[in-house]
């Protein structure tokens, strides 16, 4: 991976992954958001998945 082109670019940002995770708190430990908190998102996002359906892609 470290010979991968974007290596670099993810090198480089790895020094904010602490203040990243502080910001996200329980949910980069996989613990989904409650639904309180889902239900107050007001904008578009995009969701990704890691089922291993064969599915190509959900909405």
């Amino acid at each position: 991976m470290r010979h991968a082109p974007f290596w670099a670019t993810m090198e480089a940002t790895a020094r904010t992954l602490p203040y990243d995770s502080q910001g996200m708190g329980d949910t980069m430990s996989c613990r989904p958001l409650s639904a309180d908190r889902r239900q107050s998102v007001t904008i578009p996002v995009l969701v990704g998945s890691g089922d291993p359906s064969r599915v190509p892609s959900r909405s």
